[in-house]
């Protein structure tokens, strides 16, 4: 019973903490721009005209991008904020994986090799894909800033996370041949079916430990992706409920939209990956306790 519960407060804290740092990415935010600009985005965020509201987001978060990476993206300023937030996703992403499997931090202490390897994975296999990622997620926010459709929007976000596959993949082919080489004493290069399990590994890990780090550095690398898609999310979750009366209420009541849009985006962004990762995590307990 007790280690139940310890389980369960791990899982509570965990979630706490994803969404504290979700949150982190916006609560400072509002200081960084004019009060014209918070202006802008608090009146979108309280227009009533769901169409044309949601034309504008990417705007106001290629600012937000740019004020956290910097305006340019080939400098040494831009490339140690990507890899500090690299090096968080991937710690969160560890945390969240050691969550749902406690085994597998067994079996990771007892994985020596992972010491020698995790330093030099970290550079090859999530360092240099989510800079490249980085910088094509710049142009595709240039692209959305151009069309108002949500259909358009919409489909540059799903080729987003594409182009994000392709990147970490281009990285994973290269750097897999050159650790098996280095391993091997001699020149290897994977073939198909190599290539498409260790896919299959990234995607699935299951309880593999080298599945499992795959995995770790595969998802860091959707981190911009996943900020684009929960900073839209949230605005929308916003301005849907500013239709309905009482959601104005309720809103007006929360979040402080007038003074601080962008930590009022955060919340409720904040808010949605917490019950998320809650309610994943607890149906994970709940099958495997029935296993």
């Amino acid at each position: 019973m007790l280690e139940q519960w310890l389980k369960d407060l791990g899982l509570i804290g965990t979630g706490i903490l994803i969404g504290g740092t979700v949150l982190g990415l916006f609560w400072k935010a509002d200081e960084a721009f004019s009060e014209e600009f918070k202006k802008v985005v608090s009146n979108r965020l309280k227009r009533m005209d769901f169409e044309r509201a949601t034309a504008g987001w990417p705007g106001a978060f290629t600012r937000l991008f740019d004020r956290l990476f910097g305006k340019r993206h080939l400098s040494w300023h831009c490339f140690l904020r990507s890899c500090i937030a690299s090096s968080i996703s991937v710690l969160l992403l560890t945390l969240i994986t050691l969550t749902f499997n406690q085994e597998l931090f067994v079996m990771v202490m007892e994985f020596k090799e992972l010491f020698i390897f995790f330093p030099l994975g970290a550079f090859v296999f999530n360092f240099l894909p989510d800079y490249v990622s980085l910088i094509e997620t710049r142009y595709v926010l240039k692209w959305m800033s151009t069309h108002s459709s949500n259909w358009t929007l919409g489909a540059l976000l799903l080729f987003d996370v594409f182009a994000t596959f392709l990147i970490f993949w281009a990285f994973g082919l290269v750097g897999s041949s050159i650790f098996i080489s280095a391993s091997e004493g001699g020149l290897y290069i994977l073939n198909v079916s190599e290539f498409l399990e260790l896919v299959h590994f990234a995607i699935w890990p299951g309880g593999d430990v080298d599945g499992s780090m795959y995995a770790v550095f595969f998802y860091s690398t959707f981190i911009t992706s996943i900020w684009a898609w929960l900073y839209a999310s949230s605005e929308a979750a916003v301005r849907l409920a500013m239709r309905f009366r009482n959601g104005v209420r309720i809103l007006q009541w929360a979040l402080p939209i007038e003074t601080k849009p962008f930590r009022s985006i955060g919340e409720v962004a904040a808010l949605f990956v917490c019950v998320s990762y809650w309610v994943i995590a607890g149906i994970a307990s709940l099958l495997q306790q029935t296993a």
